[in-house]
């Protein structure tokens, strides 16, 4: 059966578009709001590929426990890249989604002051390393009031490569040159369902996900495979809050070891990396693993309303 085909102009999302203060690009963002007292807000980044609704089955247990959720598609992904008639995979660098995260941040919720309300980043995969640059720049993590810490989830700060090895330099010095020159050209990034999730159901879910896009700019891969693994490992030390990293030493996509080193180097002694074993056989998307996803959300939930006290 072949993919369905998204339309933006028949879609009825649930939540709105923000007009990026930078360049007016326009943002698909939504809030996840609790019915009762809101304990904490978290900021989420979503993995590559993707789109922030893969995860309602994720915010709508945080919103249960009282942590409203905000997030985005960011650009080059899920409705923002159709809204802008945009180049799927393309990112023109980290700097610009930070930013639209922050203004995300400070955009109003009906009915709900933010004034004091303990904030969170989270990432998964890719969006993990997001907001590990947003937490490495001093100046925009300030934007962010009453911060008080970070969950990552399969951070890739090594990706798209056999863990245990890097990008050789011949390689490294091609995607570089691809990333300035053509930066805009995106191809197949040739992801297997299988390093998704070990779940068939969940690999058929990811296969027919219309917002789900597959594609990568040279840009983006620059960024990825070469830029942001020297970069964010670099400035490991920067890192001065509570973190909470969870892995499995079993994914394909992104380099446990390298997560785990990461978390070792943070200055924060609030800190805790947590790998799923080989026995488990987990894979990248760890919320959408049947086996442990209620039990990570669980613990996630937990682990930010005990620092939102």
């Amino acid at each position: 059966m072949p993919k369905p085909i998204f339309d933006i102009k028949k879609d009825n999302p649930p939540g709105g578009y923000f007009g990026a203060s930078i360049d007016k690009h326009e943002i698909y963002f939504n809030v996840w709001k609790p019915t009762g007292e809101v304990k904490a807000k978290v900021l989420f980044f979503h993995g590559f590929g993707e789109h922030i609704h893969r995860y309602e089955h994720v915010f709508t247990k945080f919103a249960e426990a009282g942590i409203m959720v905000k997030g985005m598609d960011y650009r080059g992904h899920g409705r923002t890249v159709y809204r802008n008639n945009a180049v799927k995979g393309f990112l023109p660098g980290t700097e610009q989604v930070c930013d639209d995260m922050i203004q995300l941040n400070e955009l109003p919720v009906p009915g709900i002051d933010e004034t004091n309300i303990p904030t969170f980043l989270f990432g998964h995969s890719f969006g993990g390393v997001l907001a590990l640059t947003l937490v490495q720049d001093p100046a925009r993590l300030a934007m962010i009031s009453n911060f008080r810490g970070m969950v990552v989830q399969a951070p890739a700060l090594l990706a798209f490569q056999t863990p245990g090895k890097v990008t050789p330099v011949f390689l490294q010095k091609i995607i570089d040159l691809l990333g300035g020159v053509l930066g805009k050209i995106a191809i197949p990034a040739g992801v297997p369902l299988d390093v998704i999730s070990s779940d068939k159901d969940e690999q058929e879910k990811y296969k027919n996900d219309s917002l789900n896009h597959g594609s990568i700019s040279f840009r983006l891969a620059r960024l990825m495979m070469v830029r942001l693994p020297k970069s964010v490992p670099a400035k490991s030390a920067t890192v001065n809050c509570p973190i909470l990293v969870y892995h499995s030493v079993c994914d394909r996509l992104t380099d446990s070891s390298v997560s785990k080193a990461f978390v070792e180097a943070v200055a924060s002694t609030d800190k805790k990396w947590h790998g799923f074993t080989k026995e488990d056989g987990l894979q990248h998307e760890l919320h959408n693993e049947p086996r442990i996803s209620g039990s990570i959300i669980t613990d996630y939930i937990k682990w930010i309303l005990e620092r939102a006290q």
